[in-house]
């Protein structure tokens, strides 16, 4: 199905974009994104019983169309850091973006 949406771009109340994302894209579709993977690897780890004492026990897990995998706990943990890294950097770009933001705007000498 073809999505139409508009921006006006004179309305005050619209924040830059942040690179190819838009700041909306970034807020409710990207991070929700990172966090439902996160959740789904945290799972993952909980449903497999991964102790940090194990790192090499072999979990079973299903893929989306029914295939069995196997992975261990420790891949399971490295996935996890990149996604809660991702979460990270997106946060800090926006507040870093809004921090700038502000300052130029509030800056009498930037006008």
């Amino acid at each position: 199905l073809p999505i139409t949406t508009t921006f006006d771009i004179e309305d005050t109340e619209n924040d830059p974009a942040l690179a190819f994302f838009s700041r909306y894209h970034v807020k409710y579709i990207k991070i929700p994104e990172l966090e439902g993977a996160l959740s789904k690897k945290t799972s993952q780890k909980d449903d497999c019983g991964c102790t940090s004492g194990d790192p090499d026990k072999v979990c079973k897990y299903f893929e989306a169309d029914g295939t069995e995998k196997t992975t261990t706990c420790l891949e399971i943990d490295n996935g996890m850091g990149p996604l809660q890294a991702g979460i990270d950097g997106w946060n800090v770009a926006l507040d870093s973006a809004d921090d700038t933001f502000e300052a130029n705007t509030n800056d009498p000498s930037k006008s």
